[in-house]
């Protein structure tokens, strides 16, 4: 029998106004919300360590570490999907600053096997990085799921894309980094030069091609079996779903 695992997700949930393949619904969202729903249901402990609000919990009774004060709201992202285009839009900006790192906190931290870092917006900076990752324990495995830093809000609340300015700063924290290729033009390029620069191995979902893992010395692609695009519903949080599985069996 395993021992059972705890996992701590620090980052943003929201909630997902979503328009995809073959479905219109409004729902929790965020990577967080996606990682914890997959563990609860591997009987693992998983808390979530988020801003938002009341209206929140309308969609979602997952596990919350509670922030230290009511946020008026909580982030909103709206997608339309179509194929492989996705529109997005971000309200409520606001009341997504990350929250503070109280003692409640650090004791959620110090406790957890696996931690990850999952913000939907480039505002964790490096400094609140390296405290909130300076509590966990020896062992624990560390994973950056970074698609926030790549993401800016421009006037019309669109998601546009922007350089991680700040990952040279905030990569070694991590044992992980898990992307989509989608996420930004090259990433193998620049999943490359991460790895030159720092100890952390990159992971890289390319859809129906499957999985790139590129370590410093070796580069590895994990097929997959695609799904037919017709039998497609909702793709959104699939890559979450991924991130969530690796974590798992590799922690195992």
């Amino acid at each position: 029998m395993h021992e059972k695992k705890e996992i701590v997700i620090l980052g943003h949930v929201c909630i997902d106004r979503n328009k995809s393949e073959k479905t219109s619904y409004a729902a929790a969202g965020g990577s967080a919300t996606f990682i914890a729903r997959i563990y609860n249901q591997l009987d693992c402990q998983a808390v979530i360590i988020s801003p938002y609000g009341r209206d929140f919990l309308e969609y979602c009774s997952l596990s919350m570490a509670v922030s230290p004060y009511q946020r008026s709201k909580t982030l909103v992202y709206e997608n339309i999907i179509r194929g492989k285009s996705r529109l997005q839009k971000a309200f409520h900006l606001k009341c997504a600053a990350p929250v503070r790192i109280t003692e409640e906190i650090i004791k959620i931290i110090k406790r957890a096997d696996i931690v990850f870092v999952a913000p939907l917006l480039p505002n964790f900076s490096a400094s609140y990085i390296s405290r909130a990752i300076g509590y966990t324990k020896k062992g624990a495995v560390k994973i950056l799921l970074p698609q926030g830093y790549f993401r800016n809000i421009n006037f019309k609340k669109e998601v546009v894309k922007r350089k991680f300015i700040e990952a040279n700063k905030i990569l070694p924290f991590f044992d992980f980094a898990i992307m989509s290729d989608e996420d930004f033009p090259q990433m193998g390029k620049l999943a490359r030069t991460w790895v030159k620069e720092s100890k952390i191995k990159v992971i890289i979902t390319l859809g129906e091609k499957g999985a790139l893992i590129i370590e410093r010395n070796k580069e590895t692609i994990i097929p997959t079996i695609p799904v037919a695009p017709d039998k497609i519903v909702d793709s959104v949080g699939s890559g979450d779903i991924f991130s969530a599985g690796f974590a798992f069996k590799y922690i195992r």
